[in-house]
């Protein structure tokens, strides 16, 4: 299965970030060659707007949306870009957006702060506890399976 997706217009940071993944995904970023684009490197800006086209295997888009749609660590323009591709992905292939949520679902714990609370993940908990009444949110946490569907249950309160 191939994942190919095209985004007009974005901030050469958020594609930055984007192309950053590169197991099992080809990247084609439109240039800022000054020569093709007719603005000199001193006069660009990580804002200015470029053209992003990206095709992923499905596990290797899985594991950049597992990256990206971390609460704690991401820019939240990022996080908003990622998650508005798996809503579109979602429309043709639900089976694999089901399986694109943050690191901190798929492994049962935040990775990215270790020694620091993160409030999402915490968030998270708080609703498993009161969704599972208490006596079942371990089982849910233990299972993986219940844990993306709680989140998904969890991620449409916050819509």
């Amino acid at each position: 299965m191939k994942i190919t997706f095209k985004i007009t217009d974005i901030p050469r940071w958020i594609a930055d970030q984007l192309v950053r993944h590169t197991v099992g995904v080809h990247s084609y970023m439109a240039t800022s060659r000054p020569d093709r684009g007719g603005k000199l490197r001193k006069d660009q800006s990580m804002e200015d707007l470029t053209d992003l086209l990206q095709s992923y295997n499905a596990e290797s888009f899985i594991n950049m949306c597992n990256q990206r749609l971390c609460v704690g660590c991401v820019s939240k323009q990022t996080r908003e870009t990622v998650q508005l591709i798996v809503e579109k992905l979602n429309d043709k292939e639900p089976e694999i957006a089901f399986f694109c949520v943050p690191n901190c679902i798929v492994y049962g714990a935040c990775k990215e702060n270790a020694f620091t609370k993160c409030q999402h993940f915490e968030s998270y908990l708080e609703f498993v506890n009161r969704e599972g009444n208490n006596a079942n949110a371990l089982s849910i946490l233990a299972d993986i399976d219940s844990r993306y569907k709680m989140y998904h249950k969890f991620n449409a309160t916050k819509s």
